[in-house]
C-alpha cells in the first residue's frame, strides 16, 4: 500500500461461495462437507489437508476457517459494488487509499481475472458506495498533521525508541485522538479534499506505470517516504491546510 495507491496486488483463493446480500455480493465460507456440495473436489481434499496441518501447529483452540474468518472479518466483506478505503494498522507513518471494486471483471492480477478485493487483516478498511466518501477520508487519513498527531499515542518498539522514535501500531488512533467529522457533501472543503485524493490517485497511477524496477522493488517504508516529498508534496499541503480548518487543529511543525 501507497499514499494515495499501491503497487501489485495479490492473488489469493480463499474457500468462499459469493452470495447476494441486500444487493451486494458477500461470502459464505465453505467447510469441506460445503465444498463437496458446491462440486468442488479439490478445495475439499485442500481443506482436509490444511486443516491437519493447521491442527499439528496452531497456538491457539481455533480450527483452520475461525482463524481465516475471525471475528467475521472476511465474510462481513462485499468483494464487489462497493469503493473502500483501507489503511495500515502497523507501521510508523499512517498511509491510506482507496481501491474501487464497484466493478472488478476487467481486473486482472498477474494475467489472471480477479472476482473481487477483500483487505488483508493487517488493514482497516471502509465501504461505501459512494467515492467521494472514501476519498474524503483518503485526503484526511494521509495528511501528514494527522500522522504527526497521533505520534505520542502510538506503543514504541525496541528499535530507536530510545531516540523518540520507533512508534508503531496505528489502529485507530486518528479516530480516537482527532475529531473526523463523517462526509459531507454540502462541505465545499469536504468535496476539495475527495477531489485532491482523486487526483492524487490519478498521479501515483500514472507515476507506477512508467516506474523503473527500483520504484517497484524497493522497501515500502523507504518508497511512501520518497513519494510523500518528491511527487506528491504539493497536494499534502493543501491538503494538510484543509484538514486543519476543518478539525480546528493548528498543524504542527512538520
Amino acid at each position: 500500500m501507497l499514499p494515495f495507491g499501491h503497487r501489485q496486488l495479490s492473488l489469493i483463493v480463499a474457500p468462499v461461495a459469493k452470495e447476494k446480500s441486500r444487493g451486494l455480493q458477500s461470502f459464505q465460507l465453505l467447510d469441506t462437507n460445503a465444498a463437496v456440495r458446491h462440486g468442488k473436489a479439490g478445495l475439499a481434499d485442500w481443506l482436509r489437508k490444511a486443516e491437519k496441518v493447521w491442527k499439528a501447529h496452531r497456538k491457539s483452540s481455533l480450527d483452520l476457517l475461525e482463524s481465516l474468518n475471525i471475528q467475521n472479518k472476511l465474510t462481513r466483506q462485499h468483494p464487489t459494488g462497493v469503493v473502500k478505503l483501507v489503511y495500515n494498522s502497523a507501521g510508523t507513518h499512517i498511509c491510506a487509499c482507496v481501491i474501487d471494486a464497484r466493478d472488478m471483471q476487467d481486473t486482472f492480477v498477474y494475467g489472471l481475472p480477479s472476482h473481487g478485493f477483500v483487505a488483508e487483516n493487517v488493514t482497516y478498511w471502509l465501504e461505501t458506495p459512494d467515492p467521494d466518501e472514501a476519498h474524503y477520508l483518503c485526503s484526511v487519513l494521509n495528511a501528514p498533521m494527522v500522522d504527526a498527531a497521533i505520534k505520542p499515542y502510538q506503543t514504541k518498539g525496541a528499535f530507536g525508541a530510545r531516540h523518540g522514535k520507533g512508534e508503531r501500531h496505528i489502529h485507530r488512533r486518528p479516530f480516537e485522538v482527532l475529531p473526523i467529522p463523517r462526509y459531507n457533501s454540502a462541505d465545499k472543503r469536504h468535496r476539495k479534499l475527495a477531489r485532491l485524493s482523486s487526483d492524487c490517485h490519478a498521479k501515483m497511477e500514472r507515476f507506477l506505470a512508467d516506474a523503473d524496477e527500483r520504484w517497484r522493488t524497493a522497501p515500502i517504508g523507504r518508497l511512501r517516504t520518497e513519494l510523500r516529498k518528491e511527487h506528491l508534496q504539493v497536494e499534502l499541503d493543501q491538503i494538510d491546510a484543509l484538514v486543519a480548518e476543518i478539525l480546528k487543529v493548528a498543524p504542527p511543525n512538520l
